[in-house]
């Protein structure tokens, strides 16, 4: 269906400001409960390294193992947290990379004469905007 707009426009997203604004979404919504993670499990990470380090002098081998092990992937959970979100933005801009230059298209079409009903208005309610 065709419409008659007052205004129409194309317009493009090269793949460096798209990563640039991925990477302002990441600082706001993503890298906050990343870092807390991250420090939740550097603490657990080295809690079960120190608790391991200073009670188990007379355990057997086996008993040290555990412990050690769980210190290690406390670790690599750690480094998980930080490395999937710098991963995410690289895969993200690599596939809109190959996807190229799309062209996008916005437009704004004339208001429709008559009244508006009465339960729909042309802007949000401010109890919406909460």
């Amino acid at each position: 269906m065709e419409e008659n707009y007052k205004l129409e426009k194309e317009y493009r997203l090269p793949a460096e400001l798209f990563r640039d604004a991925y990477l302002e979404f990441q600082k706001k919504f993503i890298y906050p409960k990343s870092y807390v993670y991250m420090t939740l499990f550097i603490i657990v990470g080295l809690g079960i390294l120190v608790f391991g380090i200073l009670s188990l002098h007379g355990a057997s081998n086996k008993q040290k193992y555990l412990v050690f092990l769980g210190s290690i992937v406390a670790m690599a959970f750690a480094m998980k947290e930080w490395f999937n979100p710098r991963k995410m933005r690289r895969n993200l801009t690599e596939s809109v990379r190959t996807l190229g230059e799309p062209v996008y298209k916005t437009a704004i079409s004339p208001r429709k004469k008559g009244k508006m009903p009465r339960n729909q208005t042309p802007f949000p309610k401010r109890r919406d905007l909460v």
